[in-house]
Parts: structure tokens; sequence; C-alpha cells
């Protein structure tokens, strides 16, 4: 039977088969840190009348469990702590747990035959704090060895995004570069996206820099507000608190940037991607929604998201300079390429993992995308990016 352009059996190569996988909390009020957090676990396949789910209760003990293994590969990112051994064993644990939790013998059956281009992970806000990218499939192998892609499950209304009909193929990107004048790689980024249009002369790309000194809050709040950016670029520190995620930043030249400045901050319309590469920069608090009555946000995703960004890129652990820089690059060379975010991810990821995983680094498995990751293969670069 023909009804879609492809012959029954066969499906193109770049016809998207999105596979989502929810976990949405089904009590609108916030968990206490005492009881067992209960979850409805989902798993869709886009364009397909039925929907499978179970429930499912990650205890706080193995919430604990996991929480400790990611402080110990924390500080094992940072050079410190943990034997490789025992970084490996925590990576497979954590690995094993979020998958028997969360899927279950079932749905671990499930997905494993499901034949995917990407998985959307929609996840609820009170455990987005949790190493998803971690998550292991029937084979013991990370989920994110495929397109994978995160969707924060929120009570907090979103704001109206961008219109998509009414964008021009003009790609424009705000650098802030090296605000601290001491991550010597981040220069090569920045001639990495300087020189994006050469390269691809089938698309306007226009990019605006913020380096060094001129990389202020102020100067990038006014930057912002007076240009129409559709991509945001961060090379520099992060900051992460655990116990105060609201107190997240990433560092400028004049102090750090937090949330409560992106949620003051004014602009034409929010840029559709933001690409934090700081330390920690995907990070956010258990138990809490992204943002609070009191209009404080849970870390710097969390902020940009309820700006209306619709994707945003960042780093779990600690990123070394030089494998930041290199994901960078290939994540640009590739999307420029491949108009594609989500496979600009996926490629940068795993060259992530091909060169340095062995070197106490953890930059392929904790990098982190929030957004639609099926999106690309439905829209053109002027709108995915």
């Amino acid at each position: 039977m023909l009804l879609d352009g492809t012959r029954s059996g066969t499906r193109a190569p770049d016809q998207p088969r999105v596979v989502q996988l929810q976990i949405s909390r089904p009590r609108a009020v916030l968990p206490r840190r005492s009881e067992p957090l209960e979850f409805l676990v989902a798993l869709h396949v886009e364009g397909t009348p039925i929907t499978w789910q179970r429930n499912a209760a990650l205890a706080r003990e193995d919430e604990q469990r996991m929480l400790e293994m990611v402080d110990g590969l924390r500080r094992w990112s940072d050079g410190v702590g943990l034997t490789r051994r025992q970084a490996t064993a925590a990576v497979t644990d954590l690995g094993r747990t979020l998958r028997d939790v969360f899927l279950g013998t079932k749905g671990r059956r499930l997905l494993a035959g499901l034949d995917r281009t990407a998985l959307l992970l929609m996840v609820d806000e009170t455990v987005l704090h949790l190493p998803w990218e971690m998550m292991f499939d029937t084979d013991h192998a990370p989920l994110v060895m495929r397109p994978f892609g995160r969707v924060v499950t929120t009570r907090v209304a979103p704001p109206t995004g961008r219109d998509l009909a009414m964008e021009d193929p003009t790609v424009r990107i705000l650098a802030v570069e090296n605000p601290t004048d001491d991550l010597a790689a981040s220069e090569r980024v920045m001639e990495v996206i300087q020189g994006l249009s050469p390269s691809n002369p089938d698309l306007v790309i226009e990019v605006t820099t913020l380096a060094r000194g001129d990389a202020t809050r102020r100067r990038f709040a006014e930057t912002l507000r007076a240009g129409d950016f559709d991509i945001v670029h961060f090379a520099g520190h992060g900051r992460f608190d655990g116990d105060h995620p609201s107190d997240s930043a990433v560092i400028l030249a004049d102090g750090p940037l937090t949330d409560e400045h992106v949620l003051k901050l004014r602009w034409k319309q929010p840029p559709f991607v933001v690409w934090n590469s700081s330390c920690e920069s995907a990070r956010v608090g258990p138990d809490t929604r992204i943002v609070s009555n009191a209009r404080r946000s849970n870390g710097l995703a969390s902020a940009f998201l309820s700006r209306g960004v619709e994707a945003y890129l960042g780093h779990y652990f600690f990123v070394e300079d030089t494998s930041a820089a290199e994901f960078i690059e290939t994540f640009y060379s590739t999307l420029l390429r491949e108009r594609n975010v989500g496979r600009a991810v996926q490629e940068a990821r795993q060259r992530a993992i091909d060169r340095f995983a062995g070197e106490c680094d953890l930059t392929g498995l904790g990098a982190v995308f929030f957004g639609d990751v099926g999106t690309a293969q439905r829209r053109d670069l002027a709108t995915a990016s």
C-alpha cells in the first residue's frame, strides 16, 4: 500500500521516525523529600495511533545513590577522585538504573524493537537533574548513540515562540568569547564560527562577536536587544551551585550572568539556539519547577528555555577546553553541511566519545541537548537554527 511516497517495507533515509519516551509526574504538587517519585512512563512512535505506558517509581535511596555516583563522576571529569575502573562502573550503574527503573523489562524490549531515527525524551521537571544521556538500552549501550534530545514537561506556561513563517534565510550568530581571557582553545572556536560563511556560500551567515573585556553583562544585553539572533554561543567558564541552582551562571568579563539576568533580557524575539559551552552549564537541581513563583529559575538552561528559546545545548560535567572546542567545531561544521541540529549534536557527541572517552573526559556522554531532536528533520537551517 502506497500512501506516503515510499514502497511497502522501505523508508527514505531522511524520513524521520521519532520515538518519544515520556516521563511525567501525574500530581501537580511538587514532591516532598521523604516520598518516592512516582511517574507515568510512555513510549510512542510519532505518526502511530497507540502509546504504550507503565507506572514507575524512583525510590529516594536509588536517587541518592545515583547522585553520589554523579558527584564522583563530576570530580573525575575534573581529574580527581575516582579511578578509571570506578568511573566506568559508575557510568554502567547509572545507565542500568535509569533504564530499569523507568523502562522496566517490557519497555526495554519494546524500545529495542523500534527502528528510530531519533529519541525524544520528554522528562518531568522534577527529575531534570538526572544524567539522562547515560541511560542504557537493552544492549547496555547509552541511548545517546543515536540522536537524542530532551523536552521538559512542566506546569509553567511557555511563552509564545517565533513565527517560523516569517523567518528569512540569514543565520545570525552572537558569539561571546573568552570573557575571562584564559581559554586559549576558544580562539580556535571563534575562528571556526567566523569562517562559516566562506565554506557555506549558499547561506548568508552574520557573526557578531563580544570578546574578552567587551563581553560584559551590559554589552551582552544591549547587543541582544538591538539584534535578532538565531544562535547565541557562549565560550567561557561556567558555575553550578547544586544547593542554589538559581545562582548558577556563565562568567562574563564583569561577573556572573545568572538566571536572574536571563529572565530580564529584552529581545525582539528569542534566539532559536543557545549554545552554552561552559562547565556544568546544563545542570539543574532536583524536585523543583524550571521557574518558581518567585521568578527564579532552576539553572541557566531552565531560564533560557522558559524565555522561549527552542533549543539549549550545554555540558553536564566539567569539560576540558580542548575537547569542548573540538565538540563545537564538529557541531557547527555538521550543522551547516547537514542542515540538521540533531545530527550535528550526534556527530559531535560521537567524535567526542571516540576521541576523548579514554582521557577522564565525559564530554560525549555529558553533552545535553534540550530541544526537539526530530525538528531539524522537518525544517531547513533557517528555521531549525
